[in-house]
């Protein structure tokens, strides 16, 4: 595929939109990765290498949030430098991520932490998913509302601004979460949610 740019992570509660160097789009492939309220978290680009006859994925070097494990404990680091890889595998994948955690120290962004972490997923076909494909059934159509905005949103302001707080990501994704809650207990119409959840979202974020 070519792709020619990005939906990024720029700046503490700030994406923006970065362009893919022309000469670095054929062949590459995109990843982003979304918050649980479907905002964008963080993304790259990247391609597949064969090295040892392992064949992986590896990403640019990319800005990321703080995930919500060290957000919530108020570090002197305010955000991530990061490469991430993904390995396919017989019975799944494997993720490296290689972190280094930034912060403002005498009015400069500086190094403070060196992270890397691995992480492993493997298939696995029994567990009972019936509560989820009832949530699913019932929410899909707000969700897929909810991310149409998003993307309105970062398309017609340059971006996507938001405040975020650490216990819950973006300040708007508790309520976006609660109404989806009601959606599925019908305590709320799913109209009616995705109105709420257009404005809460317009109004919360700012043109860039």
């Amino acid at each position: 595929m070519s792709l020619a740019k990005v939906l990024v992570y720029s700046d503490r509660n700030t994406w923006t939109w970065e362009d893919v160097p022309e000469k670095m789009r054929t062949g590459r492939w995109s990843q982003t990765v979304y918050q649980v309220d479907d905002s964008p978290r963080y993304a790259g680009w990247g391609q597949f290498e064969t090295q040892a006859g392992i064949r992986r994925w590896r990403s640019n070097w990319t800005w990321r949030p703080l995930a919500r494990r060290d957000a919530v404990r108020n570090p002197v680091y305010d955000r991530y430098y990061s490469i991430n890889r993904h390995q396919p595998s017989p019975d799944g994948w494997v993720h490296w991520q290689d972190n280094t955690k930034m912060g403002i120290k005498d009015g400069k962004l500086v190094p403070i932490v060196q992270e890397y972490v691995l992480n492993t997923y493997i298939r696995y076909d029994q567990y009972d998913v019936k509560a989820a494909d009832d949530y699913w059934a019932a929410t899909k159509d707000y969700w897929a509302a909810v991310r149409a905005e998003w993307d309105r949103v970062a398309t017609t302001k340059g971006g996507i601004a938001i405040e975020e707080e650490a216990q819950t990501g973006t300040v708007i994704s508790g309520r976006l979460l609660q109404m989806a809650d009601e959606i599925q207990t019908k305590k709320l119409t799913t109209e009616k949610a995705i109105a709420e959840a257009k404005k809460l979202i317009e109004t919360n974020t700012r043109k860039l």
